[in-house]
Protein backbone atom coordinates (compact mmCIF):
# COMPACT_ATOMS: atom_id res chain seq x y z
CA UNK A 1 0.00 0.00 0.00
CA UNK A 2 1.26 3.45 -0.92
CA UNK A 3 0.05 6.74 0.53
CA UNK A 4 0.64 9.84 -1.59
CA UNK A 5 -0.41 13.40 -0.84
CA UNK A 6 -1.16 15.72 -3.73
CA UNK A 7 -1.96 19.41 -3.68
CA UNK A 8 -5.68 18.69 -3.56
CA UNK A 9 -6.15 15.22 -2.11
CA UNK A 10 -4.67 12.04 -0.72
CA UNK A 11 -4.20 9.00 -2.93
CA UNK A 12 -3.97 5.43 -1.71
CA UNK A 13 -2.49 2.84 -4.07
CA UNK A 14 -3.72 -0.48 -2.78
CA UNK A 15 -3.10 -2.94 -5.61
CA UNK A 16 0.21 -4.76 -5.71
CA UNK A 17 0.72 -3.66 -9.31
CA UNK A 18 0.26 0.03 -8.47
CA UNK A 19 2.42 -0.19 -5.34
CA UNK A 20 5.18 -2.06 -7.20
CA UNK A 21 5.16 0.54 -9.98
CA UNK A 22 5.35 3.39 -7.48
CA UNK A 23 8.16 1.71 -5.56
CA UNK A 24 10.14 1.08 -8.77
CA UNK A 25 9.82 4.75 -9.73
CA UNK A 26 10.80 5.89 -6.24
CA UNK A 27 13.85 3.61 -6.29
CA UNK A 28 14.92 4.98 -9.68
CA UNK A 29 14.53 8.59 -8.55
CA UNK A 30 16.53 7.80 -5.42
CA UNK A 31 19.37 6.30 -7.49
CA UNK A 32 19.42 9.21 -9.95
CA UNK A 33 19.18 12.07 -7.47
CA UNK A 34 22.17 14.05 -6.33
CA UNK A 35 23.58 13.77 -2.84
CA UNK A 36 22.53 16.63 -0.56
CA UNK A 37 25.93 18.33 -0.79
CA UNK A 38 25.89 18.19 -4.59
CA UNK A 39 22.32 19.49 -4.70
CA UNK A 40 23.33 22.49 -2.62
CA UNK A 41 26.30 23.16 -4.91
CA UNK A 42 24.07 22.94 -7.99
CA UNK A 43 21.53 25.36 -6.55
CA UNK A 44 24.26 27.76 -5.41
CA UNK A 45 25.78 27.69 -8.90
CA UNK A 46 22.42 28.44 -10.50
CA UNK A 47 21.80 31.32 -8.09
CA UNK A 48 25.20 32.84 -8.89
CA UNK A 49 24.35 32.80 -12.60
CA UNK A 50 21.10 34.72 -12.06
Amino acid sequence: MVHADTTSSTVWLESNTDADHHNALFDRITRLSLAQRNSVRLIDGILKEM
